[in-house]
């Protein structure tokens, strides 16, 4: 009696936990303790954002480019998931291009775009090539509820650059196939995303504060020194108006030159332009300074 009564009790246990001896990673349910590292089957980051210690966190920049990858997860928004759905309610097979990135085994629909139609019918549609870039597959309908690529779709996907193709066979039923993969269905996920265009921008604000700080330190440094070469300058001006030719002549033989011998300046010149702070000594021999020098460039 003992042995039932622990029986039922092991048995009313399991009972109460099936939903967690069901969970388990790969399933396309997202549970509570599956994140982006321990079940990235499941609950994939976005294109622009990477798993950090179980967290989805922005990127610096989103990616740009895509490629085929006949093995990666395919996140599809929910209200393009509700669009997709409502064109199975169109009398006749109906076609659509879904845009979006790629990144690291994860394509990410972020747009739907509609081309232009020039024949329709219950079982096959004829339309213009999706337009742009960034686009990821065109999809079409298959009112008979069939899954699988037709010879015409293997043939008008063989056509396109683009990486993946799928048909629309049912609710939240989209077969998604590669180029490498025409026979094998694509893992896609299902699921509400948020803008993600508040967080670049606080990801991206310091780096763009911190340019436009150089940029404006730059243009500060250069004016100080626009201004302090005029000043310079007018200096120079107001200095060389008041030597006498013989100093004026020395001046230009030193500029000219670029120094002359001690014992070529007379004694009283030496210790005026000295007094100026105009020039400066070096062993025997004697230079203009670099700033009278560079004011004097532009007089």
């Amino acid at each position: 009696m003992e042995y039932m009564k622990r029986g039922i009790f092991v048995f009313i246990i399991l009972i109460l936990n099936l939903g967690v001896v069901y969970a388990f990673c790969g399933d396309g349910i997202v549970d509570d303790t599956e994140t982006c590292k321990t079940c990235p089957q499941d609950n994939p980051c976005l294109v622009d954002q990477r798993c950090v210690q179980g967290k989805c966190i922005n990127k610096l920049l989103p990616p740009i480019l895509i490629k085929e990858d006949y093995g990666a997860t395919i996140i599809i928004p929910t209200d393009i998931g509700e669009i997709l759905n409502s064109l199975l309610t169109q009398p006749y097979e109906f076609a659509a291009c879904l845009k979006g990135r790629y990144a690291e085994g994860r394509y990410q629909i972020t747009k739907i775009e509609f081309p232009e139609i020039s024949g329709q019918s219950l079982y096959a549609v004829e339309h213009a090539k999706c337009k742009g870039f960034g686009t990821i597959a065109t999809v079409h309908t298959h009112l008979d509820g069939s899954c699988e690529l037709s010879k015409a779709d293997i043939f008008s996907f063989g056509q396109k650059d683009e990486p993946l193709t799928g048909i629309i066979c049912g609710k939240n039923d989209f077969a998604l196939y590669s180029k490498k993969g025409l026979t094998k269905r694509m893992n896609y996920i299902i699921r509400d995303i948020e803008d993600s265009r508040l967080g670049y921008f606080w990801i991206l604000f310091p780096w763009v504060f911190s340019i436009l700080l150089i940029v404006v330190l730059l243009v500060l440094a250069y004016e100080r020194e626009r201004l302090r070469n005029l000043r310079r300058k007018d200096l120079a001006l107001f200095m060389i108006e008041k030597f006498s030719s013989t100093e004026k002549k020395m001046v230009d033989n030193l500029l000219e030159k670029g120094s002359v011998l001690k014992q070529d300046i007379k004694s009283n010149i030496r210790e005026k332009l000295m007094k100026e702070k105009i020039i400066e000594e070096s062993g025997n021999k004697i230079y203009l300074k670099h700033w009278f020098k560079k004011a004097l460039r532009g007089l």
